[in-house]
Protein backbone atom coordinates (compact mmCIF):
# COMPACT_ATOMS: atom_id res chain seq x y z
CA UNK A 1 0.00 0.00 0.00
CA UNK A 2 2.94 2.36 0.70
CA UNK A 3 6.28 2.51 -0.50
CA UNK A 4 9.05 0.26 1.49
CA UNK A 5 12.63 0.32 1.40
CA UNK A 6 14.57 -2.55 2.88
CA UNK A 7 17.86 -3.38 2.80
CA UNK A 8 18.00 -4.91 -0.89
CA UNK A 9 14.98 -3.92 -2.36
CA UNK A 10 12.40 -0.55 -2.62
CA UNK A 11 8.76 -1.93 -3.20
CA UNK A 12 6.64 0.60 -4.37
CA UNK A 13 3.13 1.22 -3.77
CA UNK A 14 1.14 -1.17 -6.24
CA UNK A 15 0.80 -4.68 -7.14
CA UNK A 16 4.02 -6.73 -7.09
CA UNK A 17 5.04 -9.58 -8.35
CA UNK A 18 7.48 -11.01 -6.29
CA UNK A 19 10.06 -14.30 -6.04
CA UNK A 20 10.77 -16.35 -2.75
CA UNK A 21 13.33 -13.86 -1.72
CA UNK A 22 11.87 -10.41 -2.53
CA UNK A 23 8.65 -12.07 -0.38
CA UNK A 24 10.93 -12.67 2.48
CA UNK A 25 12.60 -9.42 2.58
CA UNK A 26 9.67 -7.70 2.84
CA UNK A 27 7.88 -10.34 5.02
CA UNK A 28 10.33 -10.58 7.32
CA UNK A 29 12.41 -7.12 7.48
CA UNK A 30 12.64 -5.15 11.21
CA UNK A 31 15.38 -3.20 10.52
CA UNK A 32 13.54 -0.14 9.02
CA UNK A 33 10.13 -0.07 11.08
CA UNK A 34 7.86 -1.30 13.80
CA UNK A 35 7.28 -5.08 14.54
CA UNK A 36 3.63 -4.80 13.92
CA UNK A 37 4.66 -3.55 10.60
CA UNK A 38 6.28 -6.09 9.83
CA UNK A 39 3.07 -8.92 11.04
CA UNK A 40 0.93 -6.03 8.62
CA UNK A 41 3.36 -6.77 5.55
CA UNK A 42 2.98 -10.20 6.45
CA UNK A 43 -0.21 -10.59 5.90
CA UNK A 44 -0.41 -9.02 2.92
CA UNK A 45 2.57 -11.65 1.86
CA UNK A 46 0.04 -14.35 3.01
CA UNK A 47 -3.03 -13.05 1.42
CA UNK A 48 -1.35 -12.65 -1.85
CA UNK A 49 -0.07 -16.39 -1.62
CA UNK A 50 -3.94 -17.34 -0.65
CA UNK A 51 -5.20 -15.41 -3.88
CA UNK A 52 -2.89 -17.03 -6.15
CA UNK A 53 -3.64 -20.93 -5.01
CA UNK A 54 -7.30 -20.17 -5.36
CA UNK A 55 -7.07 -18.55 -8.76
CA UNK A 56 -8.42 -21.25 -11.40
CA UNK A 57 -4.75 -21.37 -13.67
CA UNK A 58 -3.36 -22.58 -10.17
CA UNK A 59 -5.78 -24.61 -9.28
CA UNK A 60 -5.95 -26.79 -12.19
CA UNK A 61 -1.92 -27.45 -11.64
CA UNK A 62 -1.97 -28.14 -8.07
CA UNK A 63 -1.96 -32.09 -7.96
CA UNK A 64 0.96 -31.81 -9.80
CA UNK A 65 2.53 -29.21 -7.31
CA UNK A 66 1.75 -30.76 -4.68
CA UNK A 67 3.58 -34.13 -6.28
CA UNK A 68 6.54 -31.96 -6.98
CA UNK A 69 7.18 -30.42 -3.41
CA UNK A 70 6.61 -33.80 -1.46
CA UNK A 71 9.78 -33.93 -0.54
CA UNK A 72 9.72 -30.54 1.16
CA UNK A 73 6.70 -30.52 2.90
CA UNK A 74 5.87 -32.74 5.65
CA UNK A 75 2.26 -33.86 6.51
CA UNK A 76 0.48 -36.58 7.22
CA UNK A 77 -2.26 -35.87 4.46
CA UNK A 78 -1.71 -37.96 1.60
CA UNK A 79 -1.24 -36.37 -2.39
CA UNK A 80 -4.95 -37.81 -2.96
CA UNK A 81 -6.24 -36.03 0.18
CA UNK A 82 -4.46 -32.76 -0.30
CA UNK A 83 -6.05 -32.94 -3.63
CA UNK A 84 -9.41 -33.16 -2.44
CA UNK A 85 -8.74 -30.23 -0.24
CA UNK A 86 -7.99 -28.31 -3.43
CA UNK A 87 -11.39 -28.37 -4.19
CA UNK A 88 -12.12 -26.38 -1.35
CA UNK A 89 -10.70 -23.18 -1.90
CA UNK A 90 -12.70 -22.49 -4.64
CA UNK A 91 -15.83 -22.52 -1.77
CA UNK A 92 -13.62 -20.42 0.57
CA UNK A 93 -13.71 -16.80 0.58
CA UNK A 94 -11.76 -14.76 2.75
CA UNK A 95 -14.54 -13.16 4.05
CA UNK A 96 -15.48 -16.65 5.54
CA UNK A 97 -12.29 -16.88 7.11
CA UNK A 98 -11.96 -15.31 10.58
CA UNK A 99 -9.13 -13.54 11.66
CA UNK A 100 -7.39 -12.69 14.38
CA UNK A 101 -3.96 -11.81 15.92
CA UNK A 102 -2.39 -10.68 19.06
CA UNK A 103 -2.09 -6.99 19.13
CA UNK A 104 -0.34 -4.52 20.68
CA UNK A 105 -2.75 -4.49 23.44
CA UNK A 106 -2.36 -7.94 24.57
CA UNK A 107 1.64 -7.79 25.23
CA UNK A 108 3.94 -5.81 27.54
CA UNK A 109 7.16 -4.41 26.39
CA UNK A 110 9.92 -5.31 28.37
CA UNK A 111 12.12 -2.07 29.70
CA UNK A 112 15.54 -1.67 27.36
CA UNK A 113 14.34 -4.43 25.64
CA UNK A 114 12.48 -5.36 22.73
CA UNK A 115 10.99 -8.92 24.10
CA UNK A 116 6.88 -8.94 24.26
CA UNK A 117 5.83 -10.65 26.97
CA UNK A 118 2.08 -12.07 26.47
CA UNK A 119 -0.74 -10.75 28.27
CA UNK A 120 -2.72 -14.22 29.06
CA UNK A 121 -5.80 -12.67 30.35
CA UNK A 122 -6.60 -10.46 27.13
CA UNK A 123 -5.41 -13.18 24.44
CA UNK A 124 -7.65 -15.76 26.81
CA UNK A 125 -10.49 -13.19 26.24
CA UNK A 126 -10.15 -13.02 22.37
CA UNK A 127 -9.58 -16.75 22.37
CA UNK A 128 -13.06 -17.58 23.64
CA UNK A 129 -14.44 -15.19 21.62
CA UNK A 130 -13.39 -16.58 18.29
CA UNK A 131 -14.27 -20.40 19.83
CA UNK A 132 -17.73 -19.64 21.36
Amino acid sequence: PQEFKSVSYTFTPGLQTLDGDMALEYSSNLLVDTEWDRFNRQDLVLQAVFDKIASPQILVKLPGLISEFNDTITTDLSVFDLTDLTCLLTEVSMEDVQYVEVDQTMVTKQPDSDILLPNFGEITLMLEEVFQ
